[in-house]
């Protein structure tokens, strides 16, 4: 680097370092102005390494993503409490105990000191875990080491967490140049706050999703079916919404294959809940599922409206009959995408960004992390819609006070009205547009 660029690329470096460290380990959640100001700020310096980025430059925007990632190595999220549950379903697991079958209520006052230390932090007593059985062997490794050292075990979770990430990275990198994309386009994702907050920051399992459909989606491209739908299968035993994207990579892949592939995949599938399998076990985890549509609301588009709806119609809440019977208009939805796609050949990172946005769209609860899959696959598109959506749904966290949490329903509105819009836009200017190049499925 020049001296000019180096004062160009270090500058904002150090200046987002800061603002990293700010939010992991000096502002709590209830500081809303103070953490989406920062978000603001590491937003427009990712647009800043976007609009100056030199491709002979690249490995110095790849060390300043992992840079920041480590950042958090020695952090506890701020922004999520969800790693106790994990600490939680590992201990159970330790103890001998099936998460799927006892809610922690139900433990509480018993078992391990580890439990009864944590158990007040707990945002779900009285619920199932929904966390598949991939999932819950990592839970089991860092809960064996937080029986010693938390910090040690909330490092080493972190540690779990950045090396899925860095895989995710050079998979992406891999697949822009397989493609003949734009290699900036890397940034989006790399340098993208959301991501680096969210995933390697507060501890959520997308990142080991978003690696294990991106190494099979590098599989599918390496014609390499069958260990294609292993690693699929993976990312379905981490989390199951994968699930619904799993006929469309099957159709990238040839008519003799997709059998074997998907069968495969779900091989592993099954071979990871055999140590957890019983009726009482499936029946926990389905219970779980469903009061997640019946109970649970939060940064919703089409739920809100029908719930305001019942407000006026019926004079309380509908989430009980309105949260099923957006789920059932889901599955419709996803199962016309997936016949659509047999019909009008789009890229599989496009359709997997468009069955995403019907996904959450009719969902009841969005939270931040969930749309990171989105983000991923959308650096091997033409879209961009999914980094406006990164940037505002941050601000979804202005509703954590001091008092407790208090949506703000002015800022869900800006979000989804800014993100419909930017959609629809992209679709109808670029949509039917086809995007040629090399080896693209």
């Amino acid at each position: 680097m020049k001296n000019k660029q180096l004062l160009h690329f270090y500058l904002p470096v150090f200046i987002s370092a800061v603002g990293y460290i700010s939010l992991g380990y000096f502002l709590p959640r209830d500081h809303a102005i103070s953490i989406v100001g920062t978000y603001t700020i590491l937003f427009l310096l990712l647009y800043w390494f976007y609009t100056t980025f030199e491709i002979s430059e690249i490995k110095y925007y790849i060390a300043a993503g992992i840079i920041f990632r480590m950042l958090f190595l020695f952090s506890t999220p701020a922004l999520s409490d969800d790693f106790y549950r994990f600490i939680w379903d590992g201990e159970l697991i330790l103890n001998g105990i099936n998460p799927y079958i006892h809610f922690p209520s139900s433990l509480v006052g018993s078992g391990s000191e580890v439990m009864k230390e944590i158990y007040s932090q707990l945002n779900s007593p009285f619920y199932y875990s929904v966390y598949p059985p991939a999932s819950q062997w990592i839970f089991t490794f860092t809960a064996s080491i937080y029986r010693y050292s938390p910090t040690l075990a909330l490092f080493s979770l972190h540690g779990l967490v950045l090396l899925a990430e860095i895989g995710s990275i050079f998979l992406l990198i891999k697949l822009t140049r397989k493609f003949r994309l734009p290699q900036k386009k890397i940034l989006l994702y790399l340098l993208n706050p959301l991501v680096i907050l969210e995933l390697t920051g507060n501890l959520h399992f997308e990142a080991f999703v978003i690696f294990f459909m991106l190494m099979s989606f590098s599989l599918i491209v390496l014609e390499k079916h069958l260990s294609a739908g292993v690693s699929f299968g993976l990312a379905i035993a981490t989390k199951l919404l994968p699930l619904i994207y799993l006929p469309i990579f099957l159709r990238r892949m040839p008519w003799k294959n997709r059998i074997l592939s998907g069968l495969i995949g779900v091989i592993v599938v099954i071979i990871s809940f055999i140590p957890f399998m019983s009726i009482d076990s499936l029946s926990g985890m389905w219970n779980s599922i469903g009061l997640f549509f019946q109970r649970f609301e939060f940064n919703a588009s089409i739920y809100y409206l029908v719930r305001e709806w019942g407000y006026y119609t019926k004079g309380y809440n509908i989430i009980q009959t309105a949260g099923p019977l957006l789920a059932k208009i889901t599955i419709v939805l996803i199962s016309l995408l997936i016949i659509i796609d047999l019909f009008k050949k789009r890229s599989l990172s496009e359709m997997i960004c468009w069955m995403g946005l019907g996904y959450f769209s009719l969902s009841t609860t969005v939270h931040p992390w969930y749309i990171i899959p989105l983000i991923a696959f959308s650096v091997l598109t033409k879209y961009y819609w999914p980094l406006v959506w990164s940037f505002l749904i941050f601000f979804t966290y202005a509703g954590y006070e001091i008092s407790g949490f208090h949506e703000n329903y002015y800022v869900v509105a800006v979000e989804y009205l800014a993100v419909f819009t930017f959609a629809a836009y992209e679709f109808k200017t670029k949509g039917n547009k086809r995007v040629l190049v090399k080896h693209e499925i």
